[in-house]
């Protein structure tokens, strides 16, 4: 597990894997479900129709555009797909994915044929395959895609110190590099500018379509005019989505450009301009030099997880984590532990607590925590795991995922619209902030048992809610009291020796009759 979890830390690990589970996959459900496969055809001829096509999402191509360069080992996945789909690899590639490609490409073919019987679902079968391709790509493949990752590492580098140190190059390096920029910005602007374009032409066609529709309402009455209003709605609806995507374009533009700075094209420097840049790295102190050597990682590392999240293996049952899941797995990892010791010392403090309570004499409070600290232990491991929830689960309805929904591909048979929901996905549990107001009756007929029953619970759940972080107050009313009410914790205030006094007085502040309207309306 550990070796599994440190491979996919590694850049391009889980782009690598998915690229092979991508082909697999689709050859499964090209054989479980024969009407799939035109669409299949369809899509990938579509995306290999031009020369070193990219199977990527707007998003990873606008980043690859601010980057100024394609990654090596994007370029590979997208050629080995190429290669499954039409039997041949793009014409000119660069030479080193072209030599990845040479040496894996027979084992990339092994991998992708490893695939599960689509006669009947068997879970361990489904493991075992999975198994098998992955020691597959982990043996025969990874180690030649990993030296393209390297090689894209040290591009990112260069581009890095370019964007610190452009300055101390000499000048006959600083203005062929100029020119090179520039047209690398100037391509990028063009390619924001027509993707907003596009979207303006979009939007002008709905505007006339609406007010076609509008022209068209006044001619009739009754039924065909609440048609006509339904699709009217649709179309102004269909309209502010697209003034959206247009505004989110043109933000993204500014995002992608402070996150990644200005695009350099990178596989496009001589051997003069690489050696140059190289020299003035080294002669960086090393602590600037190690800042640009986490920036590229970082760069390149977010960049693989925007390719991620719309690119996952399927036949798996998880998906390959992202880098930010790996990076916050860790944190969650060490907040845990953290936590466990920080239980542990207030364990030993409560122990402490209690021998000296022993020699002073024992409290109401503390005798009736020592009676029911079982059930506080039990309730809390209980209600640890709901109001916690670290676990990711499954999500259903996409069009992508780590797991197939076989409940929506039985349904797709007969219905081909529920080809978009036919994958799951794991998805983090949302953090929620809680917070527990107790308002205990202490009018006359409270009086006995039932007092002391309350005064019980009220010790349970302030315990409980205290070792779990989560805010609580607690109030008595009865008319014996100043304005009803009387409040023995708020919800600022932490469990402690003092809290526990102000509790253990409730049972002896019994009287008065019962306020609940007024009670209430002041909590």
């Amino acid at each position: 597990e550990e070796k599994i979890k440190e491979l996919y830390s590694k850049l391009g690990f889980g782009y690598f894997q998915n690229v092979i589970e991508d082909a697999a996959v689709n050859d499964w459900l090209k054989e479980k479900f024969p009407g799939m496969k035109p669409y299949k055809e369809k899509f990938y001829d579509k995306a290999f129709k031009e020369e070193n096509a990219l199977i990527l999402a707007p998003e990873v191509q606008r980043v690859i555009q601010q980057l100024g360069y394609i990654p090596k080992f994007v370029q590979y996945g997208s050629e080995t797909l190429r290669n499954w789909h039409k039997g041949e690899f793009s014409k000119e590639l660069d030479p080193d994915v072209k030599i990845a490609l040479d040496k894996t490409i027979d084992k990339a073919e092994d991998s992708w044929e490893t695939i599960p019987s689509t006669k009947y679902r068997n879970e361990k079968e489904i493991k075992e395959k999975a198994k098998e391709r992955f020691l597959i790509n982990t043996r025969d493949i990874w180690p030649e895609v990993e030296k393209l990752t390297k090689e894209d590492k040290k591009s990112e580098e260069r581009r890095q110190t370019l964007q610190e140190a452009f300055n101390q190059l000499p000048e006959d390096v600083k203005e062929s590099l100029k020119e090179k920029i520039d047209k690398a910005q100037e391509e990028l602007k063009e390619f924001y500018q027509k993707e907003i374009r596009e979207k303006e032409i979009e939007i002008e066609r709905t505007e006339k379509e609406i007010e076609n529709l509008k022209k068209k309402q006044e001619e009739f009455s009754g039924q065909e005019r609440e048609d006509l209003e339904r699709e009217i709605q649709e179309e102004e609806l269909k309209k502010e989505k697209l003034e959206k995507e247009k505004e989110d374009l043109e933000k993204k533009q500014k995002e992608n450009h402070e996150k990644f700075g200005a695009p350099i094209p990178i596989d496009e420097l001589s051997d003069k301009e690489k050696r140059e840049i190289d020299k003035i790295f080294e002669e960086l102190p090393d602590e600037k030099k190690k800042e640009i050597e986490d920036k590229a990682e970082q760069v390149l590392e977010d960049f693989e997880d925007q390719i991620n999240k719309d690119f996952e293996g399927k036949l798996n049952e998880e998906k390959a984590p992202s880098h930010q899941e790996t990076n916050d797995e860790e944190k969650r990892e060490k907040e845990m532990k953290d936590e466990m010791e920080k239980e542990k010392k207030e364990i030993e403090r409560a122990k402490r607590e209690l021998e000296e309570m022993k020699e002073k004499g024992m409290t109401k409070y503390d005798e009736t925590y020592k009676e029911l600290k079982p059930l506080i232990d039990d309730l809390y491991n209980k209600l640890r795991r709901i109001f916690r929830k670290e676990q990711l689960s499954w999500k259903k309805g996409y069009s992508t995922g780590a797991r197939l929904d076989v409940g929506k591909a039985m349904q797709y048979e007969a219905d081909k619209t529920k080809y978009k929901e036919l994958w799951m996905r794991k998805t983090l549990p949302e953090k929620k902030d809680y917070a527990f107001s107790f308002l205990v009756d202490l009018s006359g007929s409270m009086n006995g048992e039932k007092i002391e029953e309350t005064f019980k619970g009220t010790v349970v759940l302030s315990e409980v809610l205290a070792k779990l972080g989560i805010p609580f107050e607690v109030k008595g009313f009865s008319t014996s009291f100043s304005e009803n009410i009387k409040e023995y914790k708020n919800f600022d205030k932490k469990i402690s020796q003092e809290i526990r006094e102000k509790l253990e007085k409730i049972p002896r502040e019994v009287g008065g009759t019962t306020p609940t309207a007024e009670a209430t309306d002041k909590t």
